[in-house]
């Protein structure tokens, strides 16, 4: 008997040992395997991420000479870079084979009016303008065109052969694609206005297609025409018509001839450049004429400019001076308005490269991307936008002369004054992307500063790829503070709550109802964030912001009225009672939210007498004698403005204005239909101070500073002076320091909201500002509530694993079960508390269709509770389906992920570093 019973005890301890290795085996190649598969995630985002920091590579190079009787002027080179065509400045055009050097043909379309004394060659030679001496110009196109043919002779695949003005290639067994140069002039057209040559023209396009001529005649007459092209409907050749506005140059006697003359792509702005380095700007006016607005001096006097071009668009100025360096023009807007059209230059970007001089500025038909020639013979094919080094090529020739791009931007051809020409060809790789382009401040066209954008498509070739992680990052992060504000709280109080108050029979209840939120899918959260929420909060948005405020202090001045109740009817209670007292408190608050929010709000953001002038215009300037000292730049600074406001003074066109003494305030408010006042409105800049914004922000925070306050110095003697009193009388005491705290808060938001006031600082230009239906508000409430059971569930089991002898030993000390569970178990669960809320923050920052459906998802960067934002996971969600596989923005959007991957990462170290450091702490208890 005892032998089997000893037998069957060890095949037992066989069986449980057995199946404790294989539990650890499992449990152990599970997390490595785990482990191995995040790490395959980052490897591999890795892999897709860092071929955008690598430059573009030359993949393989010919050089030759091309016999030429004139110095070429531009360079084309062809689609397949087979061919090469150099243009002189009387337009004549000469094809040769890239390789060989051969010539093929030339096409000379300027040979019936003599040799022009100006001209202007665009976008590749797509738009070319010639200027005469008798004052008339002609308006044509010098480009490639394709044809396919039958491979007659049955050549083999890839053969290259001369053709009429260009050459043939064998693409396949039955076709033949041939190139060839094809030029086009239109009739001469006579000038309406000034006398004397087409001395400067240029020729743009913008990218709706309409097309500008700018002409400089001899007396100095400038001639800035709309051109129109009429096709005759019954055949014949199309017409060019022109609309014309002009002005005159009367400088040209004293500043000389301008060097080069642009026109924009919208005709509202003409530009003359000097080699000394002057820019003057010209803009046309609301009265349709143009008038020198701005001088800018684009290098030193002891500098020269050797290179001026348009980069495409035909918005932005492209400058190369004698020290090598290339600056980047364009026209913005002018906060502070000193120039007559409110527009400014601005100076976007400053490109230092080889210590040469430049020779000659080639933009990209493809994109933002520039071919920069030196005097040395080094050419570099830089990114505007990114300022990113694509290609820099170490070129031979004694005399560069010009440059230029491939239509593909794949390939670069140099030319040397004698004809020489060296030709590579590159892969750009992603010429967008660069460290500063994606996490630094950029100046984008258009402009006035530099400043974080994302937006990564458009409907023209000529539109910067803006592609800045900035606003993303700013955006994740965003979300999640507001929702962890909103469920870090609730989760935290709701787990102190059932843990440590409620019976085991509710707790066994409530738990499981609370983890089974976490089971919602986000996609209905979304749906109901954006069909339910956003439109109610817009439609009771001032119900909503007073409930905000209202609802807690209900809460809490129902607790402390509860603690008037005799003791004996209190201990009475059940647990759950106590829910439902705290939940009549809440339905309290919301009535009372619901009956005094509309009417506060009406009073407390209603336009006051000042508002009231400004909306009637009765208004009247401020002598200057009786302007503060400190109002000097009430053109462009909003903090001034802010100042004046409180003053009950505005600052507009650089001139401040008051209420007029004639002015009705109840009258000007009831005929502007503003008799109440409007939280949107307000929210909108339309009118009001910042007094009311600011109350509401330092309020809370008043009530915690005289908390926090009471704590450090007067808690304890208030403790001391109850500890023997009668229930009712200690009830009281806590009742009359809630009260005193309650109204230290409203005297130190008053004088915080004044001061903040008086110096100038509005909500509007920070927490609040304008309102949007889905907006951080929404998204903060609804993504609260999908981490609040993670929270929740965490820091509950947290409390729960506290031993039960510290509770015991905390109420055996006479401590209350509110001070034992802050200041004995709170303390000792910290660590998972934390840890919670670090993975509650985790799944906030890679939350995707709640923020995708419940926001404008526009990717901005202010703190603005009432607008919106974008994530980087939503970005991912929405653009990487309609990203092309393999391109700049594609790669970024892995970047977005790898980022994402990153601060995920970061979080939960430092989240396990905390965890350690609270742990070791407690060590002993």
């Amino acid at each position: 008997m005892k032998k089997t019973q000893s037998t069957s005890r060890s095949a037992a301890s066989r069986r449980l040992h057995a199946m404790d290795t294989a539990a650890e085996f499992v449990v152990t190649s599970g997390g490595f395997l785990v482990l191995t598969a995040v790490l395959g995630i980052c490897l591999y985002l890795l892999w897709v991420v860092l071929p955008l920091f690598d430059r573009g590579q030359v993949l393989g190079s010919d050089s030759a000479k091309a016999s030429l009787d004139r110095a070429a002027e531009w360079v084309m080179v062809d689609p397949y870079q087979h061919a090469a065509t150099m243009v002189d400045r009387s337009l004549r055009a000469d094809v040769f084979l890239i390789k060989e050097g051969t010539h093929t043909g030339h096409s000379e379309i300027v040979e019936d009016l003599g040799e022009p004394v100006s001209s202007s060659f665009a976008r590749d030679g797509e738009f070319v303008a010639v200027g005469y001496e008798n004052g008339t110009v002609r308006l044509g196109s010098l480009r490639y065109t394709n044809k396919l043919g039958n491979n007659e002779e049955n050549l083999p695949i890839g053969t290259i052969g001369e053709a009429e003005n260009g050459y043939f290639e064998v693409i396949d067994d039955e076709r033949v694609r041939v190139v060839s140069l094809e030029g086009m002039l239109g009739d001469p057209i006579k000038l309406s206005e000034g006398t004397g040559g087409a001395i400067r023209v240029d020729y743009r396009r913008d990218p709706t297609g309409k097309k500008v001529l700018a002409v400089m005649r001899e007396d100095g007459t400038v001639l800035v025409n709309t051109v129109r092209t009429i096709r005759p409907l019954g055949g014949g050749a199309p017409t060019d018509k022109l609309s014309t506005t002009s002005f005159v140059y009367g400088e040209i006697n004293t500043q000389g001839i301008p060097d080069w003359l642009f026109v924009t792509a919208d005709s509202d702005q003409v530009l003359f450049v000097w080699r000394d380095g002057r820019l003057q700007r010209y803009a046309r006016l609301p009265e349709k004429r143009f008038e020198r607005v701005e001088t800018m001096q684009l290098c030193d006097s002891s500098e020269s400019l050797t290179a001026v071009n348009m980069l495409l668009g035909s918005q932005s100025l492209i400058a190369g001076d004698s020290t090598g360096k290339v600056s980047v023009i364009h026209v913005a807007d002018d906060p502070t308005k000193q120039f007559a059209d409110a527009r400014q230059l601005v100076r976007a970007h400053q490109i230092r490269g080889e210590e040469s001089p430049v020779v000659s500025i080639t933009p990209s038909t493809r994109d933002r991307s520039i071919a920069i020639m030196h005097e040395n013979g080094v050419a570099e094919l830089r990114h505007v936008t990114s300022e990113k080094i694509v290609a820099k090529l170490e070129g031979r020739m004694a005399q560069p002369h010009a440059v230029a791009i491939s239509p593909k931007n794949d390939g670069v051809l140099m030319l040397g004054e004698t004809g020489e020409y060296e030709h590579y060809e590159i892969e750009p790789g992603y010429p967008e992307f660069s460290i500063k382009a994606l996490f630094g401040k950029v100046v984008y066209e258009g402009a006035e500063g530099a400043e974080y954008v994302y937006q990564s498509s458009s409907g023209d070739d000529a539109a910067e790829t803006k592609l800045s992680l900035m606003p993303l990052i700013f955006g994740t992060l965003k979300a999640t503070v507001f929702a962890m504000i909103f469920a870090i709280p609730i989760a935290v109080f709701a787990a102190i709550y059932s843990s440590e108050f409620v019976s085991k029979r509710v707790r066994r209840k409530v738990k499981p109802v609370v983890e089974l939120m976490a089971s919602l899918p986000s996609v209905v959260l979304g749906f109901i964030a954006a069909m339910v929420v956003a439109p109610f909060i817009a439609d009771h948005l001032d119900k909503f912001v007073v409930g905000l405020f209202v609802i807690p202090m209900a809460i809490l001045i129902g607790a402390h009225l509860w603690q008037l109740i005799p003791l004996s009817v209190r201990l009475r209670a059940r647990s759950g009672q106590h829910l439902t007292l705290v939940a009549m408190a809440a339905g309290c608050g919301v009535l009372l939210s619901m009956w005094i929010g509309p009417s506060l709000v009406r009073s407390w953001f209603q336009p006051d007498r000042f508002d009231s002038a400004v909306l009637a215009g009765a208004i009247e300037e401020v002598p200057s004698s009786e302007l503060p000292a400190w109002a000097s730049d009430v053109a462009y600074n909003t903090r001034t403005q802010r100042r004046l406001r409180s003053l009950d003074m505005m600052a507009s066109d650089g001139v401040v204005y008051r209420a007029s003494d004639d002015v009705m305030h109840s009258d000007a408010l009831e005929q502007l239909g503003l008799t109440h006042g409007s939280l949107r409105r307000w929210l909108n800049d339309e009118y009001g101070t910042a007094m009311p914004g600011w109350f509401l922000v330092f309020f809370p925070l008043g009530c915690i500073a005289a908390w926090a306050l009471h704590a450090v110095f007067v808690r304890r003697r208030i403790d001391l002076f109850i500890i023997e009193k009668e229930s009712h009388i200690a009830a009281m005491v806590v009742l009359a320091k809630f009260v005193a705290i309650t109204l230290c808060g409203f005297v130190v938001a008053y004088i915080g909201a004044m001061l903040a006031q008086m110096l100038g600082f509005d909500p509007r230009d920070s927490i609040f500002g304008s309102f949007s239906p889905r907006n951080t508000l929404v998204v903060a409430i609804i993504m609260g509530f999908a981490v609040i059971p993670i929270i929740y569930t965490i820091s509950e089991d947290s409390l729960q694993a506290v031993p039960m002898t510290l509770r015991t030993a905390s109420l055996g000390s006479g401590a209350t079960p509110w001070q034992t569970a802050i200041r004995v178990v709170f303390p000792v669960a910290a660590s998972g508390i934390f840890s919670a809320c670090m993975i509650g923050f985790g799944r906030a920052v890679g939350e995707t269709m709640i923020v995708l459906m419940a926001t404008g998802n526009t990717p901005e960067m202010e703190w603005n509770i009432f607008s919106g934002f974008r994530t980087l996971a939503a970005n991912i969600a929405v653009e990487l389906p309609e990203a092309p596989k393999g391109e700049t923005h594609y790669r970024v959007l892995f970047l977005c992920g790898l980022v994402l991957f990153l601060m995920t990462f970061v979080i939960n170290t430092m989240a396990e570093l905390v965890r350690r450091v609270v742990r070791a702490r407690n060590a002993g208890l």
